[in-house]
């Protein structure tokens, strides 16, 4: 080996070992360059959900602040915000729909708040548990694209949020329904003509 070659040879190997934290980050950037590219949302669009998403996680955190009784919880997907959990009672199920409502540029408010004791953490586990096996029957199946669909679980409950076609939804219910422990599925589907 020459000389130079083994100097060269560390220094690349140092490199590569300064980057594998770059590498992690690209790696990541990339999936979500992915998802958003398969997303029939614009990328603006994906922005400005994540954005509104914030802002309504922020108005329902503020409004739990003294209510420990309550436990909520907000998604968007296109302009549009489903809230999601359990209140103590009516009166905070409404206004906390009213101040989602004043965030500019909010569409539909679903509201699917219940009045209710907080479920357990274990019934948030298994909750957690249907939709990533939600997602994994999405993925595994051949002509459908896991990308375009939302799913939110709640106390056993799926709620499927995205912009699809009539059958993709057929499809998306169909996946979702057939996994233990959902109790029913609630579709909040917009539509489109696209016929990929």
């Amino acid at each position: 080996m020459k000389k130079t070659t083994l100097p060269l040879i560390l220094l690349l190997l140092a490199s590569n070992l300064s980057l594998s934290g770059c590498f992690t980050a690209v790696a990541a950037g990339t999936a979500t360059t992915v998802a958003v590219s398969h997303d029939r949302r614009s990328a603006g669009t994906v922005v400005d959900d994540r954005m509104l998403e914030l802002k309504a996680l922020s108005k329902v955190n503020e409004m739990l602040k003294n209510d420990p009784d309550s436990h909520l919880s907000a998604v968007a997907y296109n302009g549009n915000i489903l809230l999601v959990g359990q209140a103590s009672n009516d009166s905070l199920k409404h206004d906390v729909e009213s101040k989602i409502r004043d965030i500019p540029s909010v569409g539909r408010i679903y509201n699917e708040i219940t009045i209710d004791e907080v479920i357990s953490p274990l019934v948030r586990s298994k909750d957690t548990w249907i939709t990533t096996k939600v997602k994994g029957n999405m993925v595994l199946e051949r002509y459908f694209d896991s990308t375009r669909v939302k799913v939110v679980t709640e106390d056993g409950i799926v709620y499927l949020m995205g912009l699809v076609t009539q059958k993709e939804e057929d499809l998306a219910v169909d996946l979702a329904r057939h996994v233990d422990g959902v109790k029913k599925v609630i579709t909040l589907f917009e539509y489109t003509a696209d016929s990929e």
